[in-house]
């Protein structure tokens, strides 16, 4: 049985002059999962983590050390006050012990009405965190994105995932490319609920397709299996056969109106590194619900509509 704790929710004030309607963070990649990460004024870092609904992170410990609030450091230094109550953070044992929550039903939530994560783009070397925006659409290419819902208590997604061979040739269904255009889409093929996860580089997958793509990298590779994958020094000269895996992301999921598409590719897959390749999916197999990360994220604005349910994308800028 499920039952919502309503937490009360102080405001946040924003201090030395910046604007009240909002505020802007940029924030920084840990490592080595690399979760975004935001700056306090104690020059301690608050972990960004978008899957913590409320009532999960009232089962921890407001964090203590900071008195009764936390001032977090804007894009242009100003210091912004934040009540320190459970539905804001969580406990963790993580180097980072603290999680602010920017789930629906959060109380950055309630205080903003609406929050946009930005990636890095040429002008901008970090994510940014935008809060309380009137308007979405400056951040994105030509203005346009495309919606999904977003229930009251979560961020849940309605996914489709395909395996995509280097040929174009879809392994499971067909190839695409990023897109936000209202399409409609006939298929048989199974759905996924996925998440957003700011806390790691990771992008979970369901588990048989991301073994019909880890079998394809095997076959291309020659590697008899993971481990021997996974010690191969150089595969500079396989990343390109390397098959893409292509999420669909539904408006909801009694609908076949297509909100975004997004195309991870080799690079975005693996990391070529001289110890070895580094694999950025991983499988959700013990796990009800994916996650999109920072490996996904990193190509799409994400602009979370908590005042009417609703979860936006669209191609940065």
């Amino acid at each position: 049985m499920f039952i919502k704790v309503t937490i009360a929710c102080s405001l946040i004030s924003i201090v030395s002059g910046s604007n009240v309607g909002g505020a802007v963070f940029n924030l920084t990649e840990s490592s080595p999962s690399g979760g975004l990460v935001i700056a306090s004024a104690s020059d301690r870092v608050m972990l960004i983590d978008s899957r913590s609904s409320m009532t999960e992170a009232q089962s921890f410990t407001s964090a203590n050390g900071y008195g009764d609030e936390l001032r977090l450091i804007d894009a242009g230094g100003v210091s912004v006050s934040v009540p320190l109550t459970r539905a804001w953070l969580a406990r963790s044992s993580s180097r980072f012990p603290e999680f602010m929550s920017i789930t629906p039903g959060s109380c950055f939530a309630e205080r903003f009405g609406n929050t946009m994560l930005v990636p890095p783009s040429a002008t901008h070397r970090t994510f940014r965190l935008f809060a309380g925006i009137t308007d979405p659409s400056p951040h994105c290419y030509e203005g346009t994105m495309g919606y999904a819902n977003m229930p009251g208590d979560a961020i849940r997604l309605s996914v489709q995932v395909s395996v995509i061979a280097a040929t174009g040739q879809a392994i499971l269904p067909e190839t695409g490319l990023f897109s936000v255009n209202p399409e409609i889409q006939e298929r048989d093929e199974p759905r996924f609920r996925f998440g957003i996860n700011t806390d790691r580089r990771m992008t979970q997958i369901p588990h048989d397709v991301y073994r019909t793509w880890l079998e394809e990298v095997l076959t291309i590779t020659g590697a008899p299996d993971l481990n021997s994958l996974m010690r191969t020094a150089d595969l500079s000269g396989f990343i390109h056969e390397i098959p893409s895996i292509r999420l669909t992301i539904f408006h909801s999921d009694d609908s076949d109106d297509i909100a975004a598409i997004i195309v991870l590719g080799p690079e975005d897959l693996v990391e070529v590194t001289p110890l070895g390749p580094n694999i950025r999916i991983e499988s959700g197999m013990s796990v009800p619900t994916m996650s999109l990360g920072l490996t996904a994220l990193k190509h799409m604005s994400v602009f979370l509509d908590y005042e009417n349910s609703r979860i936006g994308f669209c191609e940065p800028i």
